[in-house]
């Protein structure tokens, strides 16, 4: 009787969906890098499956790839485009335009770089580790991703008030949970009784 090995497989990784590459090790350090991104093929249909919206469509990335100091780079950059998601109260289509300017460094993978590295996961000014390979594609699904609506209403969706309680309850309202509500019209009644 024949014993079945288990294999174990790491879960794939959904493909990155707009890569363009530049190998740093190809680039002069002595001239900056202009580059024009926009999309090509299925990739709006590819991005769009890959931030679970509807649509992207014009998207465009202009910008400079430099060198800094001894072996740092930095992108210098605007996107633009159109997203299309869902109203998080109808489902009805919202429309948004992104137009974000773009700004990374980069620092090269080595222990020395790292540890000058502070860490903070709240900081927005943190440089990008790299290897071999700087991809300015990346960086705008990035920067997209970070820049759509988390909760994208259209303008005509309202969501009703729902109260809950146990039967024989009065279901508490919005005003009944802010406690200095009652602080702030007293101070106002105050204030006219005064004058």
């Amino acid at each position: 009787m024949s014993k079945n090995k288990a294999t174990t497989s790491q879960p794939e990784v959904e493909p990155a969906p707009f890569q363009r590459p530049f190998k740093v090790a190809t680039l002069s350090r002595a001239r900056p890098y202009q580059f024009d991104l926009s999309l090509e093929g299925e990739e709006a249909v590819s991005i769009a499956s890959f931030l679970r919206i509807p649509k992207v469509s014009g998207l465009r990335f202009k910008g400079t790839l430099s060198a800094q100091g001894d072996d740092e780079w930095r992108i210098e950059g605007r996107l633009t485009t159109s997203a299309t998601q869902e109203c998080v109260v109808t489902l009805s289509p919202v429309d948004q335009k992104v137009d974000e300017k773009i700004l990374r460094e980069y620092v090269p993978e080595t222990n020395e770089t790292i540890a000058k590295i502070d860490l903070d996961p709240d900081s927005d000014d943190e440089p990008e580790i790299f290897t071999d390979v700087i991809d300015p594609g990346q960086l705008a699904i990035e920067v997209l991703a970070l820049a759509l609506d988390p909760y994208p209403r259209a303008e005509d969706a309202k969501l009703d008030a729902t109260r809950f309680a146990p039967p024989g309850v009065a279901p508490l309202s919005d005003n009944d949970l802010k406690p200095f509500a009652g602080l702030a019209a007293l101070k106002e009644k105050m204030e006219r009784d005064d004058n």
